[in-house]
C-alpha cells in the first residue's frame, strides 16, 4: 500500500502485515507446544477452529474454588483420586491426566461438553505410562468457570445425556447458567434416550426443567459439523478483528510514524508488521524499528 511523505518526517509508502495469519500461527505453535501434530494443517480457518476446540476441551489452569451439589457422593474406592483432583483443583494445577485420552485428538469434538458445557474427569488411582490417570468406570461430571469448579456428581460411564445432570446444576447454583435461560419459550420434555438422539444427529434444542425453567444449551450448542457454536463465534470474532486492527494500523500510519519519530525512531520502508503476543497483550510490532503499536483485542 502506498503512502504519502509528509514534509518533516519519514512515512512508510509499503506496509507488510497480516495479522490474521500471524494469529494463526501463533495458535499453530501453541498447539505443537501442546503437542499435537498439526503440521500438515494448510487452511487458516480450519486450524483456528482445531485450536479453539483444543482449548475449550483442555481445563485451564489456574486455582478455583471447588462447590460441590448438596446431592454429591463418592465411593470410598475412588474417595482418595477425588481428594487428588480436589487438591489439583484448588492449587491451580494440570487436569489433563484425568480427562479422556481423546483430548490427544486434536480434532475430536466432546458432545457433552459442546453441548451442556460439562467436562467428565477418570477417578483412577494410577498414572500410566502415557501421563493419563487409569480409566475408571465411575466418572466426576463437573463444570469448570474461571474461579469456580462445580462437582455435579459421581456417574458410571456412559451418563452423557442424563438429565439429572443439568437439574443439579440448575437446583444447587441458581444463575449458573442464567445466560442460557429462555423467557417466554415453551421447552421440551424430553426422555434421556431422545436426548442421545438429537446429540447424535447434531441437532439443537430446548429443555425444561422441572420446575418449568427451559434452557438452550448450556455448552453454547453444537453445529451440523459437531463442532461447538461458541468456538465458531470466537472464531469469526478472530478474524474480523484481526481484519479491522490492521486496517487500523494502516489508517494511522501518519501518527504511528509520528510516535516513533518522538522517540527519535524512524520507520523504515516498506514497514513489516507481525503480530506478538507480549504477556497477555497482543501487538504490532514493525520487526525492523521494535515499534509496537497494541491492539484493542484479538484474543
Amino acid at each position: 500500500m502506498d503512502i504519502h511523505q509528509s514534509e518533516d518526517m519519514a512515512v512508510p509508502r509499503t506496509i507488510e502485515i497480516d495479522l490474521y495469519r500471524d494469529r494463526v500461527e501463533i495458535c499453530r505453535t501453541e498447539l505443537i507446544r501442546f503437542g499435537y501434530a498439526i503440521a500438515g494443517i494448510i487452511d487458516d480457518a480450519e486450524l483456528m477452529r482445531i485450536y479453539l476446540n483444543v482449548c475449550h476441551r483442555l481445563v485451564s489452569v489456574h486455582p478455583r474454588q471447588i462447590l460441590k451439589s448438596k446431592d454429591f457422593s463418592c465411593s470410598p474406592e475412588h474417595q482418595g483420586s477425588l481428594t487428588q483432583i480436589e487438591r489439583v483443583t484448588r492449587n491451580g494445577g494440570d487436569l489433563t491426566p484425568y480427562l479422556s485420552r481423546k483430548i490427544l485428538n486434536a480434532e475430536y469434538n466432546d458432545p457433552l461438553l459442546n453441548d451442556w458445557g460439562i467436562h467428565h474427569l477418570h477417578l483412577g488411582a494410577n498414572t500410566e505410562r502415557d501421563g493419563f490417570v487409569s480409566r475408571t468406570g465411575p466418572l466426576l461430571f463437573c463444570r469448570f468457570e474461571d474461579e469456580k469448579a462445580y462437582f455435579i456428581d459421581v456417574l458410571k460411564h456412559g451418563s452423557w445425556t442424563m438429565q439429572r445432570l443439568l437439574e443439579t446444576m440448575h437446583e444447587n447454583w441458581p444463575g449458573l447458567l442464567s445466560q442460557f435461560q429462555l423467557h417466554g419459550v415453551k421447552g421440551d420434555r424430553l426422555t434421556d434416550r431422545q436426548i442421545e438422539t438429537l446429540r447424535n444427529k447434531r441437532l439443537n434444542y430446548c429443555i425444561e426443567m422441572k420446575d418449568g425453567t427451559v434452557y438452550g444449551p448450556p455448552g453454547g450448542g453444537i453445529t451440523s459439523a459437531g463442532t461447538n457454536m461458541i468456538d465458531v463465534a470466537k472464531a469469526d470474532y478472530i478474524f474480523f478483528s484481526a481484519q479491522k486492527e490492521q486496517q487500523r494500523i494502516i489508517d494511522n500510519i501518519e501518527e504511528i510514524a509520528a510516535d516513533a519519530h518522538r522517540q527519535g525512531v524512524v520507520l523504515p520502508d516498506p514497514a513489516r508488521f507481525r503480530l506478538r503476543d507480549i504477556d497477555g497483550q497482543f501487538y504490532a510490532v514493525e520487526v525492523n524499528s521494535k515499534i509496537g503499536v497494541p491492539l484493542d483485542s484479538l484474543s
